[in-house]
């Protein structure tokens, strides 16, 4: 079965929200940060397998890599600590 998905990140959120390959599924790898291609585009990458063992790549390039990046973080950050990753504004001002 062919299953598409709108992008990397939704395509990862829905393998670990269990739509996909039912409950179960965890990260297994991941690059610790995004890389970048000898011409210079962006490239991230995550390893997400089941409870049966089939193992999925997603791979992402660009502004799809820095949102793939950031929700593997959030979600990694939500399996250790059991806490879901919350995002404060960092407001300056100039005196």
């Amino acid at each position: 079965m062919i299953q598409l998905f709108t992008s990397a990140a939704d395509a990862l959120s829905s393998l670990l929200e269990g739509k996909v390959d039912g409950p179960g599924c965890a990260i297994t790898s991941k690059l610790p940060k995004i890389s970048y291609l000898e011409n210079g585009i962006k490239y991230y990458t995550v390893e997400v397998t089941s409870k049966t063992g089939t193992q999925y790549w997603i791979s992402a390039y660009e502004k799809e890599a820095e949102d793939l990046y950031r929700l593997a973080t959030e979600k990694e950050h939500e399996t250790k600590t059991g806490a879901p990753t919350v995002n404060i504004p960092l407001m300056l001002s100039a005196s």
